[in-house]
């Protein structure tokens, strides 16, 4: 019995990539994705290049920002409270990513 398939190229071998997390500052508003089969909780940051990227912060490994932003806030510690929240893009977690794309 002899093998037809075709040899496994390693190029085309898709290798699990690390996530990555962008910082959410404290205090930015939450809102909710408005893709109705969605509806998650949302942030809008600033990228380095200026531009909007909706950021899920209810993933894996991610972090609510606190909701305010202000410097004489302190915790139980007498340390500042002001926690900037972390997340992953939402266009990589949203069912409907694809209708919100500008392709």
């Amino acid at each position: 019995m002899t093998d037809t398939s075709e040899p496994r190229d390693p190029r085309r071998e898709t290798t699990p990539r690390t996530p990555t997390f962008f910082k959410v500052p404290a205090g930015t508003p939450a809102r909710q994705c408005a893709s109705p089969s969605c509806a998650a909780t949302i942030y809008w940051i600033v990228t380095t290049r200026g531009r909007r990227m909706p950021i899920d912060c209810d993933v894996e490994g991610g972090v609510r920002p606190s909701r305010k932003h202000d410097p004489r806030q302190l915790d139980a510690f007498n340390a500042p409270a002001n926690c900037d929240g972390r997340g992953r893009s939402h266009f990589e977690t949203c069912k409907d990513a694809a209708r919100f794309r500008g392709d």
